[in-house]
């Protein structure tokens, strides 16, 4: 047999070792040129990764986490364990919820007296299925606490702008009837002996559908009642004009918040010292501030009497005394004095504190509480350009937390 012709003419060239050898250079080097790209980019996204300024964690299908940008001290490494401290997944699960329908999700979340905005983002393979998820974990509680003092600043306009408009409609009549039941009682204290000496010569006499006698029992303590009620309602639109009324000039005084504190100490000394222990911690070297010292004086008595009232309704019973703590504090870097009032009494809960600053909100209205104390504390301390926040829980007790600014 012949070798086919073809094949003569087009010879089957083989690589020679030195050309798999350039090959295989050229293919390392692309591999090196690789893998160093390839480290850069796990930098560059590691670096993102961890300057997100939130919380941000991995976890894969089964829940576990697989990368964090933060430190955390914890036992386990699931997310229900890592974040909400609970043994199995929370009821109705955003990680599976999203590793399910593969789609991004926001939800917020309290946790204590901790508010949180939490995203999920899911992490999918080339086929489109989810392998895990990132999560972001965004505290929001100072945006909360800021949300909520503008939703209260509104209210307390409003309520401004209504409370000046019926406050004289107010005190006018109840001028009238304070200045009236005084003619009144004078006149029945002239009619009574007249009315006595018909009474002797006609048995069965009655007033007002009343027997005489009963009548003559109760005719003054009815008098003084309606002069109590209108007095009440003299000092409820006194403080409601307070309220309402912003004083302009008169936050220009040097004021050391030290001795507000101490005069207000001694001025509520009475009423506190049956039923608490006061502890007083003071700044030795507080600068002075530019404001009203009678308005701050009436904010710091009005929060220790506040504090001797839940202490004497949380431990009334036993008999025993309770605490009360008053600190002060200069930071320095920030111009601000911080002033704390901490009690160990009865506390509130999540309602209550929203609702304190709120005029004619009370818990106390059974012992005469108006619910304008703490609206005026709140007004008066905005009007000084501070800010006053409040925590506690029940059967632990309250702090109230007063920043105001410092003139150094």
């Amino acid at each position: 047999m012949f070798p086919d012709s073809r094949t003569l003419a087009h010879p089957v060239a083989h690589p020679t070792r030195e050309d798999m050898t350039v090959t295989v250079s050229h293919l390392q080097e692309e591999l090196h040129q690789k893998d160093d790209l390839l480290r850069q980019t796990q930098s560059v996204l590691s670096t993102l990764f961890e300057s997100i300024p939130d919380v941000a964690i991995v976890f894969d299908r089964d829940l576990k986490m697989t990368m964090i940008n933060r430190p955390i001290a914890t036992q386990g490494g699931h997310c229900h364990e890592i974040l909400f401290n609970r043994s199995e997944p929370c009821e109705e699960c955003d990680l599976l919820k999203v590793i399910s329908e593969k789609k991004k999700s926001v939800s917020k979340k309290t946790i204590g007296a901790e508010y949180y905005q939490i995203g999920h983002y899911p992490i999918l393979d080339d086929a489109g299925d989810a392998t895990g998820v990132l999560e972001i974990c965004k505290r929001t509680t100072q945006d909360q606490d800021l949300e909520q003092q503008l939703l209260q600043a509104d209210k307390l306009s409003s309520i401004g702008q209504l409370v000046s408009g019926i406050v004289h409609e107010i005190n006018n009549p109840n001028t009238f009837i304070l200045g009236n039941l005084v003619v009144i009682n004078e006149a029945v204290q002239d009619i009574l002996p007249i009315l006595d000496g018909y009474a002797k010569t006609h048995p069965g006499f009655m007033v007002a559908r009343l027997k005489y006698d009963f009548f003559r029992d109760q005719i003054t303590t009815l008098i003084q009642d309606m002069v109590d009620g209108a007095n009440r309602i003299k000092f409820i639109v006194g403080n409601l004009k307070r309220f309402v009324r912003k004083d302009e000039g008169v936050l220009a005084e040097q004021v050391d918040l030290n001795c507000v504190v101490a005069e207000c100490l001694r001025l509520a000394e009475n009423p506190i010292k049956r039923t608490a222990q006061i502890h007083a911690q003071l700044h030795e070297e507080l600068p002075p501030m530019v404001g009203n010292r009678q308005k701050l004086i009436q904010v710091v008595v009005n929060m220790l009497i506040n504090a001797a009232q839940a202490i004497e309704k949380y431990m009334g019973r036993t008999g025993q005394k309770g605490n009360i703590w008053v600190t002060t504090e200069h930071l320095q870097d920030q111009q601000l004095i911080i002033l704390k009032i901490t009690d160990d009494g009865c506390g509130m809960d999540e309602f209550v504190k929203q609702k304190i600053f709120t005029p004619f909100f009370t818990t106390k209205r059974d012992s005469g509480g108006t619910g304008l104390g703490l609206s005026i504390a709140s007004r008066i301390i905005r009007e000084h350009n501070g800010r006053i926040d409040v925590k506690s829980e029940t059967g632990k007790g309250t702090t109230f937390t007063i920043r105001l600014p410092s003139r150094s």
